[in-house]
């Protein structure tokens, strides 16, 4: 639009059936005009801010790094690591989450069905029943931490399951 005449630009509102064609000279002034300049002491702030931040995000990354190696390393020492690991849709950052809900096998069973699990989290349904009607809803009790995490894995699953 830039290199366009007025002639032309005059011509591609009225192809786009602009209705004020008055203004289109106003409009191409505006279009051409040459763009503000910031001032070199706010350009030379904002590199200063920019630099600073991108300092912070390098020493929060280190910490991620960090802080990620020492879970991989305390999933290594718990057995169910590896059986958790081959469920599908399950990657890096949800096995740890699923481990430290379902627990170490040694501990008593946390969960005696697939169902306890699944209404712990909130992510079964609850049917209501009364006389002559019927209703189903979903649970709002829940750890909500692990629902995220079901529902994640759940969206996960879809590209590595035939029948999710």
């Amino acid at each position: 639009m830039l290199a366009t005449t007025k002639r032309r630009f005059r011509a591609f509102l009225r192809e786009q059936n602009y209705p004020y064609l008055e203004k289109a000279d106003e409009l191409y002034g505006k279009i051409h005009a040459p763009a503000p300049q910031a001032d070199p002491v706010i350009v030379q702030t904002g590199k200063l801010r920019l630099k600073a931040l991108l300092d912070q995000f390098l020493a929060v990354r280190q910490h991620q790094k960090s802080y990620e190696q020492h879970i991989r390393a305390l999933l290594r020492k718990v057995p169910e690591s590896k059986l958790i690991t081959t469920l599908p849709g399950l990657g890096k950052r949800l096995v740890p989450e699923l481990v430290a809900v379902l627990g170490p096998r040694q501990s008593p069973r946390r969960f005696d069905s697939a169902q306890a699990l699944s209404n712990l989290a909130g992510c079964s349904p609850i049917t209501q029943a009364s006389g002559k009607w019927k209703t189903v809803r979903m649970r709002t009790a829940g750890v909500k931490p692990l629902r995220r995490t079901c529902r994640h894995w759940s969206f996960a699953s879809l590209t590595h399951s035939k029948w999710a």
